[in-house]
C-alpha cells in the first residue's frame, strides 16, 4: 500500500500529460485555426503543465487520507493570509489567461471571458482537491478566486486596447 501512495501522483501527472497532448495534437488538426492560434493554445496547454507542476510539488507529502480541517472555506478568512502568497497566485495565472485571451482571438469577448472564469476555476480547485490529500499544504478558497483574479487579468491584458 505505501507504493501505491507514493506511485498514484505520478499516475496522475502522466494521465494529464497524455491528456495534454491529445488536447495539442487536435488543436494542431484542427484547419480553421491558423498557425499562430495553434502556438498560443499549445502555449497554454504548456502553462497548465507548468502549473500543476508547481501547485501540486513536493509529491512525498501526498497521503491516502484527506485533511478537511486544514481547509480555509471563508475566502481572504485565512488565519495564513499574506500578500506574498495573495501576489504569487495572482501572478500564476496572470499567462494562463493571457495565453488564453491569444490562442481564443476571434472568438466572442463573453465566449473568452467566461472559458477563462470556467478553466481557471476548475484548474484552481483541482489544485486545491488535491492539496487536501498533502501534508504541508493549505487548501484555501483565497488561492481558487486569486487565481481567477489573475486569469481575468491575463485576458484583460491579452486584449488590444
Amino acid at each position: 500500500m505505501q507504493t501505491i501512495r507514493y506511485i498514484w501522483p505520478l499516475l496522475r501527472i502522466k494521465n494529464i500529460v497524455t491528456f495534454c497532448s491529445t488536447l495539442i495534437e487536435s488543436a494542431n488538426k484542427a484547419e480553421r485555426r491558423s498557425p499562430r492560434s495553434r502556438m498560443w493554445w499549445q502555449i497554454w496547454l504548456v502553462w497548465i503543465l507548468g502549473i500543476l507542476g508547481l501547485t501540486t510539488m513536493p509529491w512525498e507529502n501526498y497521503v491516502g487520507h484527506s485533511h478537511w480541517d486544514l481547509v480555509n472555506w471563508i475566502p481572504f478568512n485565512d488565519h495564513r493570509f499574506a500578500v506574498e502568497d495573495l501576489l504569487a497566485n495572482i501572478a500564476l495565472f496572470v499567462p494562463f489567461g493571457f495565453f488564453l485571451g491569444h490562442a481564443s482571438r476571434g472568438a466572442s469577448g463573453k465566449k473568452v471571458w467566461s472559458l477563462a472564469f470556467l478553466a481557471s476555476a476548475m484548474l484552481s480547485t483541482s489544485v486545491e482537491f488535491f492539496q487536501v490529500y498533502c501534508h504541508n499544504r493549505n487548501p484555501s478558497t483565497t488561492d481558487i478566486c486569486n487565481n481567477v483574479l489573475g486569469a481575468a487579468l491575463g485576458v484583460w491584458l491579452s486584449i488590444p486596447h
